[in-house]
């Protein structure tokens, strides 16, 4: 039957192929499978009316109504015991032959399990249910089924057939319902074997609209073969194509007319597999290209990409063609890594620290596109979580011949590459790493045992401003021709300006960056001044940025594909290709001074912004997530950061936004870590004795031990001991306060020990603690020796970090004054 245009199959087919569309099954999907005793699954409908007999019920009476009146043991024979064992109908059968993305299912049977089970199915399934904690599943080889209302293999947690437990799992703000919403705001979706009619699909498709789909990726269907014109006008608005027939017909429809699908290790290209040196595993090599991407020997030209010349990051195919300019900072980093591989020097990372807008990400892939052009292995971390140290570093022992790995964004792995660096045996093998300059310190107490190799780039110097003018005029976008007439006078306005300011303003006349961000923000119109307001924010705490199906349920998805535009006042991008998950600005260097000049006109638009995104990410952010450091756990703990963030944008409107978002948040040790920090500088800008001075010391006091006992983590552990040595410093009698703190401390150096990592954090906290006490004060006996032990230890540990040494050597001089 004819359904799909050519042009809609075809983007059907790529995602499809590429593992981007994900599914949503109801009831009509199990069509056709059978239980355990051989007897078919039945439909909502006549399941009703089994259980109304069972019970001797009316016949009119409600699924959930009749659900509420079974006992315990009538649950389990008459509920769990009649969808259990599964043989799956042809429908189902066929799904384990494609790639899917993630698979939602609203039925409690396990039959979709059953096909996974049998035969050569392309993914492995990885099942959840309801009440399990959110997680997403990126390796290809695996696929998440998310039972949304129970799962009979897992009958402990309940089934959510009544109305009354529905409601409660809805206000519960359940984190897959939630996801599941968000996703299908902008995702491709196939919905299978449910109807619109029903509470739970108008609930997850509350968030999309025709302006939220997107059309580089296939369309999102229903299939609804008893649909109407109220049906059809339903998926007009919702930017849904409806299927006219059965579940099995639409799965028969997709099988015979993309016929060509991949298997997950097949997506991985031959020339990618090849650099290994022995026969690795299919699943091996497609988890490992999950988190890694070979740079090109050679890129294929695309001149219809103009994003690198707007203040994006560059392609390989713009670094093909020359689109960047020759610096002294490429040339000095190149000859690092060259000597790191020859021998000459004994280290094995380079590490390219500096502000933002430096360009430091272009140096970055410049070196590493140059290496690879001269037959050097070179991959570019692309992991969105945390790197697991040791099949990494097992992978990369296994590659033939010299290997240059490029990590951006370098903080968010420090700890993975530095166990990387002690796990690997390969001696041709070399990072160069790239952060800003304000994360350098962070990064230095990681690595406190490694040696490494530092570079910074030089500002922008005469020759290179004439450079980058020529690169501009060459590609027709100076945005006046007075930088041509006055070449010389451009030259010298644009010379020791970051390069990305320096950009902006060759396109924009040479006028001074915040002339400009004044215009930009006064021609944009407010739905795309938050929704840019909310990449922003993303980006300066997580330089991928956000997902786009989080952009537009933190801010708005009207009109956004227009913002997609370079011309755009306001444009945003995505932060990576090919799978353009994340959205980040166009030019991140603007993006941050946009964002500094609206903290100071338009404060009530950035605090909407701050919690709209705190929120938005709250359903994606738990334990198990923070421990992978996936990207939304990493930008929760940016965001919430009082220091690096809050304070910066937010000002005295801090408590208000902790406030705000403490419902989601309450859970996090991290969120009470902050706000007992925000008390603590409360006390310390009241006056000292003072009745506000003393309330605020004893809710710092109060919140830093209860997120203590949330987690005893080596941060919430030195916060604790941070506010407790305030206390010390000025209580009558502070022994038990700083015997406290100095266990405190202890236990987070211990910790860290565990976890084979070196922090200096926690003896910086003991030092300055006891920097801050009078000098009248006197440690225990008992305290002293722990002191000096800490102080030795220390000493010995980060020989390098004269801050440090500094401060022990004070703290050591005092305990012997």
């Amino acid at each position: 039957m004819a359904f799909l245009t050519a042009e809609q199959l075809d983007r059907a087919a790529i995602s499809l192929r590429a593992g981007d569309y994900n599914l949503l099954l109801g009831a009509a999907a199990s069509l056709g499978s059978k239980n355990a005793g051989n007897v078919d699954l039945p439909l909502a409908d006549p399941f009703r009316l089994e259980l109304c007999k069972l019970k001797s019920a009316k016949t009119g009476h409600s699924l959930q109504r009749i659900y509420q009146t079974l006992t315990a043991d009538e649950v389990d024979q008459h509920v769990t015991a009649r969808f259990s064992g599964s043989v799956p109908g042809p429908a189902l059968r066929a799904l384990p032959t494609f790639i899917w993305r993630r698979i939602f299912t609203l039925n409690i049977d396990d039959a979709l399990e059953a096909a996974y089970a049998t035969g050569q199915p392309y993914q492995l399934p990885a099942t959840r249910n309801f009440r399990d904690a959110y997680e997403d599943v990126r390796d290809r080889s695996h696929v998440p089924i998310i039972h949304l209302h129970g799962f009979v293999q897992r009958p402990e947690d309940g089934y959510i057939f009544s109305r009354e437990a529905y409601l409660q799992i809805i206000k519960s703000a359940n984190p897959w319902m939630v996801v599941l919403s968000q996703l299908l705001a902008s995702e491709p979706f196939f919905i299978v074997g449910s109807s619109l009619d029903e509470v739970d699909l108008d609930f997850f498709l509350s968030l999309r609209s025709q302006a939220t789909t997107r059309g580089d990726r296939g369309p999102s269907i229903l299939v609804e073969p008893f649909g109407d014109v109220v049906t059809d006008a339903e998926c007009e608005r919702l930017g849904l194509l409806r299927f006219p027939g059965t579940s099995e017909e639409f799965i028969e429809y997709i099988d015979s007319n993309i016929r060509t699908r991949p298997r997950p290790h097949e997506l991985v290209p031959a020339d990618d597999r090849a650099i290994f040196i022995e026969d690795i595993s299919t699943q091996d090599v497609s988890s490992f290209y999950t988190d890694f991407e070979k740079v090109p020997a050679a890129a294929v030209p695309d001149t219809h990409n103009p994003r690198f010349f707007f203040g994006h990051a560059p392609t390989w195919s713009d670094l093909g063609q020359q689109y960047d300019i020759a610096r002294p900072v490429n040339t000095n980093v190149l000859k690092a890594v060259e000597s790191c591989f020859t021998g000459a020097s004994n280290r094995r990372l380079v590490f390219l620290s500096d502000h933002v807008g430096i360009g430091k990400t272009t140096t970055l892939r410049r070196v590493g596109y140059d290496f690879a052009r001269q037959g050097t292995v070179v991959l570019a971390c692309s992991a969105v979580s945390r790197l697991e140290p040791k099949f990494t570093a097992s992978m990369l022992d296994r590659i033939a011949g010299r290997c240059l790995v490029l990590v951006d964004d370098f903080a968010d792995q420090v700890y993975s590459i530095e166990s990387v660096l002690k796990l690997t045996t390969k001696s041709d093998l070399v990072f160069l790493a790239a952060e800003r300059s304000y994360r350098h310190r962070f990064v230095s107490e990681v690595l406190a045992g490694t040696k490494f190799d530092t570079e910074r780039s030089p500002a922008l110097g005469e020759l290179e401003a004439e450079q980058l003018i020529n690169t501009y005029v060459e590609a027709g976008l100076v945005g006046s021709g007075t930088i041509i007439t006055d070449k010389k006078g451009s030259i010298s306005s644009l010379k020791g300006e970051p390069i990305a300011v320096a950009c902006c303003r060759i396109l924009n006349d040479l006028r001074p960056l915040d002339r400009i961000v004044d215009s930009l923000i006064a021609e944009a119109n407010r739905i795309d001044r938050m929704r840019y307001l909310t990449a922003a924010l993303a980006q300066y705490c997580t330089k991928s940025g956000i997902k786009f199906d989080l952009l537009i349920a933190a801010s708005s998805g009207a009109a956004i594909s227009g913002q997609f535009n370079a011309m755009h006042p306001l444009p945003l991008t995505y932060s990576e290709e090919p799978t353009r998950n994340y959205v980040v600005p166009l030019n991140g260097t603007l993006a941050t001074r946009i964002l500094e000049v609206t903290a100071e006109r338009y404060p009530d638009d950035l605090f909407g912004v701050f919690v709209g995104l705190g929120k938005a990410i709250a359903p994606r952010v738990n334990r198990k997530t923070i421990v992978q450091r996936t990207p939304e756990a990493r930008l929760a703990a940016r965001l919430f950061d009082l220091d690096q963030v809050v304070e910066r944008f937010l000002g005295d409107r801090a408590g208000e936004l902790y406030e705000e978002v403490e419902d989601e948040w309450r859970w996090n040790s991290r969120y009470w870590e902050q706000v007992a920090l925000l008390y603590l500088y409360r006390s310390q800008n009241s006056e000292n004795g003072s009745e506000d001075f003393r309330g605020a010391l004893d809710l710092a006091i109060g919140h830093a031990r209860h997120a203590v006992s949330i987690e005893r983590h080596p941060l919430t552990l030195t916060t604790l001991a941070k506010i407790l040595f305030s206390e010390a410093a000025v209580a009558d009698n502070a022994d038990a306060l700083l015997t406290e703190a100095m266990a405190s401390v202890g236990e987070a150096i211990s910790i860290e020990k565990r976890r084979n990592r070196s922090s200096v954090h926690p003896y910086m906290v003991l030092f300055q603690g006891l920097r801050t006490l009078p000098t009248s004060s006197a440690l225990r006996e008992s305290d002293l020796a722990v002191v000096q032990a800490h102080v030795r230890e220390a000493m010995r540990r980060f020989p390098r970090d004269a801050e440090m040494q500094a401060l022990a050597n004070e703290v050591q001089e005092r305990l012997h004054g």
